[in-house]
C-alpha cells in the first residue's frame, strides 16, 4: 500500500511538471483566515513527507444549516504554505464509517482521489459505483461529486488538486488541530464557500 502511495504522489507531482495542471464565530473566523492567508508563502523545494507529518487541522461543527458535518479531520501534505508549490497540492482525509463527503462541485479545479483503505460508494456526475482500495477517481472541474463510507472499516482518502482554490475553504472552515473549533454559521459557510471556488448542494 505504501508503495502505491509513493507511486500516486510520484504521478500527480510529475503531471504538474509536465504542464496538466489548468492554468463573534463570523469575526474571529475571518480574523483567523485573514492571518493565515498573510503567513508568508515558502519558495518551492522538495519535500519527503512522512505519513504522520503534513498541517493537520480539525473541521469545525456546522450549525444553522440542515446537514450535519460527519468529517473530523484532514491533513494538508503539499502546498503554498507546505513545499511551496504554486498550483498542485495533496492531503489526506479519514472518512469514518457511515460518513459521507456531501454532493459539491468545484467550479475551477480538477481533483483525483485515491483510495488508500476501506470502500466507498462514489458518484461523480453521470458516473457512480463503488471505489474499494487502490481506485483512483478522477473529477474535471465543475462536476458534482459525492462520497459515502458504506464498509465496515474507516476509508483512507488521499486527494490531490491541480490548483489552489478548495484550500481556502478547508482552512476557512477548519482549526489547527488541538485548538478549540467554534461553529460555522450559515453566513459564514457561504463565504468559506465562495472563497474556496465550491458549491455544495
Amino acid at each position: 500500500m505504501k508503495n502505491l502511495d509513493r507511486t500516486f504522489l510520484a504521478l500527480v507531482v510529475i503531471s504538474q511538471l509536465a504542464g496538466c495542471s489548468h492554468n463573534a464565530a463570523d469575526a474571529q473566523a475571518g480574523l483567523t483566515a485573514r492571518a493565515e492567508a498573510a503567513t508568508p508563502i515558502e519558495a518551492e523545494h522538495p519535500l519527503l513527507i512522512a505519513e504522520g507529518a503534513g498541517e493537520t487541522r480539525t473541521w469545525r461543527p456546522l450549525t444553522g444549516l440542515p446537514v450535519k458535518r460527519t468529517l473530523n479531520s484532514f491533513t494538508i501534505k503539499i502546498d503554498e504554505k507546505n513545499g511551496g508549490s504554486p498550483g498542485l497540492w495533496v492531503g489526506t482525509s479519514i472518512i469514518p464509517v457511515g460518513a459521507a463527503i456531501r454532493m459539491h462541485r468545484h467550479l475551477h479545479e480538477d481533483e483525483v482521489l485515491y483510495v488508500r483503505s476501506g470502500i466507498a460508494h462514489v458518484q461523480v456526475g453521470s458516473v457512480q459505483g463503488d471505489a474499494d482500495a487502490g481506485t483512483l477517481v478522477f473529477i474535471p472541474r465543475n462536476t458534482w461529486v459525492a462520497v459515502k463510507n458504506i464498509g465496515k472499516t474507516s476509508i483512507s482518502l488521499l486527494f490531490e488538486f491541480n490548483a489552489p482554490g478548495f484550500d481556502r475553504y478547508m482552512r476557512c472552515e477548519s482549526v489547527p488541530a488541538g485548538e478549540p473549533a467554534p461553529p460555522v454559521s450559515a453566513s459564514e459557510d457561504k463565504r468559506c464557500a465562495q472563497l474556496g471556488d465550491v458549491e455544495y448542494r
